[in-house]
Parts: structure tokens; C-alpha cells; sequence
């Protein structure tokens, strides 16, 4: 049996995070003996689901001193201790195989592993904003590899051959964020969930579901939400996630005088009841990968108006539209109150179905574990 241990950031319930959770949930513990390492603890509605689910889950940060301090005393203490609980975790339980995600690899080629664990990367996000913004991270990876037996995922063929440039490796795996479909196109009542949030039944309901951060672009997404709400005045919008800019768009949404149009609702885990609520959800991204949330959002048959900057192979159904961040926030609301799908039609659907990704990533699992 592999052991292995997924190593995350923390469960903000962004989209590499429910990435990482849809795969502890759907590994068979028969064949890998899976646990999870965070770096920080954040509470969400995913601890809950994998505590269910029996997967065991270790926070650095509990034993940290003052972790939210700000003092540069305390946080010097903290870096080092987080190195030191790091090694100690590893060494006790010896991992086969580390899965890491997002920005954790100056952290794991500093926990010393011994050279025989095998590792695998998932780049979640754009490799020049990687290349650009995450110099250090990058450098790590770099050493990682070199130490290493080593796997890199993409998410696309362009990520793949961007990645190739920086690593001496031919092998790069594409893998697909993977989604269960079946939970996603289940036959929901969309007024009783509205009822349930609290919102009028006869609402022309918009939606984004995304970490509250400047990639997402919350900000242009609030000017796009006030045109439309010029033309019709029943819209609403529903914000689902948390994240390092949600104060400034509290503040903004404040600012626009639009308090009772828009709900924040933070740490979810009822997203398809949540999107099956939705009449149309909104991505204006600045940059993103694979967005996860969008394969959810057309398996769930919500039409979705999305970001030129997002990889136009997320569209895997006639329910995307995409529009230029070029073009006007007017533009962006008439695009949005004319967009309608009557008949809903697919492409390759079953290259995002999470249970045929997870025995791909099982067997990649056994082979860098020998």
C-alpha cells in the first residue's frame, strides 16, 4: 500500500483546495493510505466533510506561538518552528509519495525528506505569473526536482509545454480537474434553495464561486453586477468563498450602495445546491488555470459568462461564453442579460469525471513510489 500524504496551504475552499478534497474523497484507502498536511487552519466546511470521510488532517499552525501575530520576533520563532514541526511530521509519517499544491515547495525541500519519497507537483495557475510573482517558489521546485523522484501536473497541453521549458522532464502529465459529475446534476428545487438563503424567489439570481483575491477580480465583477442591476431591478448577486480582498469588496459593495443586492456567503460545502439557485454565474478572472468551478457550473447546466484570460478548453458545453476584460462593464452586463441556453449540449464531458482522473493519479502514485 502507498502512503501518501497531500500537502496544501490550507482548505480556503478555493479551487485547487476542492481539488484536493474530491481526491481524498474518491482514493480508495485499500490501495493508498492517504493523509493530509496544511500549513495553516482555516475553517471551513470541508474539515468537516473529510472528518467524515475519516481522513486525517494535520494543521502546523496548532502548535505555532501566536500564529496570527504580526510581530517580527514571533514570526522569525514561528518560521523556523513550522521547518522544525515539518521534519518531525515527515519523519513520523514516513511518506511513500508527497502530493503538493500551489506555493508549498520551498517548505517541503526544507523539511529534508529522504531522497527515496517520490513527489508530484500540480501547478494550479498561470506559469508566468509563476514565473514572474513566484521566483522563490519556482527555485524550489527546481531543487526538488533535482533531489527528487519527481512528477509535475498540468492542467493543459499549453501549461505542460510552458512547464517543460523550466524542468529538463519530457513526462509532464496532463490531468484534468476532475469533478463528480453525478453531484452536480442532481435535480434540485432552485426556490426552495433560495428560500433557504434568503432570496426572493422571482430574483434574476448571479453567482461567482472563487477565493476573494485579485486574480478573481471581484472588484470589475461589482461594476458589471451594477449595470445589470440598471436594467433589471430584481437582480441579485450571490459571492461564495473567502479570501485576502474580501474586506476591500465589502467596502466597495458598500460604496455602490448595493448592501441588499449582494450576499456573502463564506465556507460552503453545498456549492451544487447553491449553483443550482443561480440563473447565470459571472468569471471575470485576470488570470487563472483550469477553474474547477467552472466544470461544476455546466455539469450543474448554469450558463456561465467567463474571462478571455481563462483557457478557453474549460468550455465543455455550449453553457460558456466568453468576453474580452478589454470590453466595457456595460458590454459584459448586456452580454450577460442576453445569454440564454435552451438546449444543453456537451463535448468530451467524460474527460473531467473525477473517478476515472483518480485511478490516472492512483497509478502515478505506485510508480513514483517504487
Amino acid at each position: 500500500m502507498v502512503k501518501l500524504v497531500q500537502f496544501i496551504h490550507g482548505f480556503n475552499m478555493g479551487g485547487a483546495e476542492t481539488l484536493v478534497k474530491d481526491y481524498c474523497l474518491g482514493i480508495d484507502p485499500n490501495e493508498v493510505d492517504l493523509s493530509v498536511l496544511c500549513l495553516e487552519h482555516r475553517e471551513s466546511g470541508y474539515e468537516e466533510i473529510l472528518s467524515d470521510a475519516g481522513v486525517k488532517v494535520t494543521y502546523l499552525c496548532d502548535e505555532l506561538l501566536l500564529p496570527e501575530s504580526r510581530n517580527v520576533f514571533v514570526r522569525l520563532i514561528n518560521r523556523f518552528y513550522r521547518i522544525y514541526r515539518l521534519k518531525k511530521y515527515f519523519s513520523r509519517v514516513n511518506p511513500d509519495v508527497v502530493h503538493t499544491h500551489l506555493a508549498q515547495n520551498k517548505y517541503l525541500y526544507l523539511a529534508g525528506l529522504k531522497k527515496n519519497v517520490g513527489i508530484i507537483y500540480t501547478h494550479h495557475y498561470s506559469v508566468d505569473i509563476w514565473k514572474k510573482e513566484g521566483k522563490k517558489d519556482l527555485k524550489y521546485a527546481q531543487k526538488l526536482f533535482a533531489k527528487h523522484k519527481m512528477k509535475i501536473i498540468a492542467l493543459n497541453q499549453n501549461m505542460k509545454k510552458e512547464l517543460a521549458e523550466l524542468f529538463p522532464i519530457k513526462d509532464i502529465e496532463v490531468i484534468n480537474n476532475g469533478v463528480f459529475r453525478e453531484k452536480f446534476s442532481m435535480c434540485i428545487d432552485k426556490e426552495k434553495e433560495r428560500k433557504e438563503i434568503g432570496i426572493p424567489t422571482d430574483s434574476f439570481l448571479l453567482g461567482h464561486v472563487g477565493r476573494f483575491c485579485k486574480a478573481k477580480n471581484h472588484d470589475f465583477l461589482l461594476e458589471i453586477f451594477r449595470e445589470i442591476k440598471k436594467v433589471n431591478v430584481k437582480a441579485k448577486l450571490l459571492l461564495i468563498g473567502t479570501g485576502e480582498t474580501l474586506p476591500l469588496i465589502q467596502k466597495k459593495i458598500h460604496k455602490l450602495k448595493i448592501d441588499k443586492d449582494v450576499l456573502i456567503l463564506e465556507n460552503r460545502k453545498d456549492i451544487p445546491m447553491l449553483m443550482s439557485a443561480m440563473d447565470l454565474l459571472i468569471f471575470p478572472s485576470i488570470y487563472e488555470g483550469m477553474p474547477v468551478t467552472l466544470i461544476e457550473a455546466q455539469f450543474a447546466k448554469l450558463p456561465c459568462i467567463v474571462s478571455d484570460r481563462v483557457d478557453t478548453r474549460i468550455k465543455i458545453s455550449n453553457l460558456v461564453k466568453f468576453i474580452s476584460l478589454n470590453c466595457s462593464a456595460e458590454e459584459w452586463a448586456k452580454q450577460a442579460m442576453n445569454f440564454n441556453v435552451t438546449n444543453v449540449e456537451y463535448y468530451n464531458a467524460e474527460e473531467w469525471d473525477m473517478n476515472k482522473i483518480i485511478k490516472k493519479l492512483q497509478l502515478l502514485y505506485e510508480e513514483v513510489s517504487v
